[in-house]
């Protein structure tokens, strides 16, 4: 059985229960009107929509982007070397700041401190994905670079 098929076999299945749910009855194809058409598809958009909750469409590429990975933003012109590391800096000071206070009341560190830590650090993570995206790296680009960084550490070890 082929992918498509497989897939068609899935969506109709789909809708079938979600039609069953609401008390709905599927109809022959011949008798349906555009508006029960545009009811199944709808609950089928529902159920992919449930299966696809942290990611998104981007407009532009029309494609699925995972909003659990890092996202470029669009912060300075791709030649600004200077404003990017600027900006990497800015960050990265930040990071510093807390991990210094966090060394210094280590007795009293709290969850909350250790999330902004976390969460500042995220922000170093963006900065260099829009940096790497603005030299070119798309996203997948980006993966496979990451990838071969990876190799490298493990080689490390």
């Amino acid at each position: 059985m082929g992918f498509l098929k497989k897939f068609q076999d899935t969506e109709k299945e789909a809708t079938v229960k979600a039609f069953k749910a609401d008390g709905l009855q599927m109809l022959p194809m011949e008798h349906k009107s555009e508006m029960q058409l545009l009811r199944e598809e709808n609950e089928w958009l529902k159920m992919v929509l449930k299966d696809c909750e942290k990611k998104h469409v981007d407009e532009k590429s029309r494609r699925i982007v995972d909003m659990t990975r890092p996202q470029p933003c669009n912060m300075f012109d791709v030649a600004d070397g200077e404003a990017w590391a600027k900006e990497l800096g800015k960050h990265m000071y930040e990071v510093i700041k807390d991990v210094i206070y966090m060394d210094q009341f280590f007795d009293c560190i709290e969850r909350a401190d250790e999330e902004a830590l976390a969460e500042k650090l995220t922000d170093v993570i963006t900065v260099c994905t829009s940096w790497i995206d603005a030299l070119g790296y798309d996203e997948v680009k980006r993966g496979e670079l990451q990838a071969r960084v990876n190799e490298k550490l493990q080689e490390a070890r």
